[in-house]
């Protein structure tokens, strides 16, 4: 009886498993491109910003269930890592290299919508005001705004100062005669891309957390929602290249004691 029980159970446990996929294993593809990007040089900062234009394609063998990200509750945009070239020491390959990370924490406002989006959700079926059933094959655009401040500041050897550490660590700087070595973050207008992390985190906002699960098996029949391994509805974006993207930034002067530090790049293909 007890090897009945927890036959059971095992299967109960895989069943369950086999509703939760990530956006991968769905084979749901997030790309995007950044338009109009500009960088505003403030008081030791630089303000980059543009206009994400992005595109969900479904590639998979069945319809995918995603939050409208059209609506007014925002589009779950909640990381974007910045990544910058590296050379390796021992084959001189160029490598891509996490150089800064912004994760966007959601606001008061935001956070209040996605309890009422929680609300919502416990129906019999995906609401059509408020989800987006991706057919194999189907596309959905929309536009989301990149918007970051950068801190950077003097380097200094002794007295002197030699260049230009921004927020972040991404490289290495070397004066001339390679004898001054500092870790430095760069301009995240030297980056070469950008890996945007969509989530709606329901579960936290829910008394239900297992909310999620019961609307995978519930909506089986429409399609899947994308999730990670920790039962989030999460999309990561394809890399969305940044290299000479944004526009040139006016630069202190040297006699101001500050330049700008020359990096291996590590632009998509």
């Amino acid at each position: 009886m007890n090897r009945l029980i927890r036959s059971i159970a095992i299967l109960l446990l895989m069943s369950s498993a086999t509703f939760a996929q990530t956006s991968t294993e769905l084979g749901l593809v997030l790309r995007g491109r950044l338009s109009e990007g500009k960088a505003i040089h403030s008081k030791g900062q630089v303000l980059w910003s543009g206009k994400l234009l992005m595109e969900f394609e479904n590639k998979g063998t069945k319809p995918v269930i995603l939050i409208d990200p059209r609506l007014a509750l925002g589009t779950g945009l909640s990381k974007l890592e910045f990544f910058f070239g590296e050379r390796d020491a021992r084959t001189s390959e160029l490598r891509p290299r996490l150089g800064f990370t912004k994760v966007l924490p959601a606001t008061p406002s935001q956070s209040e919508n996605l309890r009422s989006l929680a609300n919502l959700f416990d129906s019999e079926r995906p609401p059509d005001n408020l989800t987006v059933i991706l057919d194999p094959g189907s596309t959905i655009t929309f536009e989301d705004k990149l918007e970051i401040a950068q801190k950077y500041s003097p380097i200094k050897d002794g007295d002197l100062v030699v260049g230009v550490s921004w927020e972040g660590a991404a490289g290495w700087f070397k004066d001339a005669t390679g004898s001054f070595v500092h870790e430095i973050g760069l301009p995240l207008g030297d980056a070469a891309y950008v890996r945007a992390t969509y989530q709606f985190p329901i579960i936290s906002v829910t008394e239900s957390p297992d909310l999620l699960d019961r609307l995978q098996s519930r909506w089986k029949k429409y399609g899947q929602l994308p999730m990670n391994q920790s039962g989030v509805y999460e999309v990561i974006a394809e890399p969305i290249r940044t290299y000479k993207e944004f526009e040139k930034i006016d630069w202190p002067t040297r006699s101001g004691g500050l330049t700008p530090v020359v990096i291996n790049y590590f632009p998509l293909n």
